[in-house]
């Protein structure tokens, strides 16, 4: 495990429209975050982009406000 990672996570709608991008630097071994969406990003599912030094996870969210 690298020591040293980039995380970088993205929010799509389901039209592919990039909604929220956040980049976190040296997370060192383990990586724990609360997403905090801005009032914008309104009820309905969306995909969530997880990219770890190039390598990337993509996971579905639902939001229900």
């Amino acid at each position: 495990m690298d020591n040293d990672q980039k995380i970088q996570l993205d929010l799509y709608d389901m039209y592919g429209r990039k909604v929220l991008a956040r980049d976190y630097g040296n997370s060192g071994n383990s990586f724990s975050t609360v997403l905090e969406l801005p009032s914008e990003v309104t009820s309905g599912v969306y995909l969530v982009h997880i990219t770890v030094n190039g390598v990337t996870t993509v996971q579905r969210l639902s939001v229900v406000r």
